[in-house]
């Protein structure tokens, strides 16, 4: 499983859902926004050294993960 921040239109990440689901395929967790300026005003700097926190550590609970930041 991935974590994939993608841009893309309102609604296009159930047409991709669905596409998966029919495929068979493993899920992979996306976060998608409709504009630069929507994904900058949630991915705050805070959030970023959190996801790359989470890109150094082996999967834990939100405790670790807290530790670990």
């Amino acid at each position: 499983m991935k974590a994939i921040i993608e841009l893309g239109r309102k609604g296009n990440i159930f047409a991709i859902a669905c596409e998966q689901l029919a495929a068979g395929e493993a899920q992979d967790f996306r976060l998608s926004f409709e504009s630069a300026r929507m994904l900058f005003a949630e991915l705050t700097p805070a959030r970023i050294d959190l996801i790359d926190t989470l890109r150094h550590v082996e999967p834990c609970s939100v405790y670790a993960l807290a530790e670990a930041a």
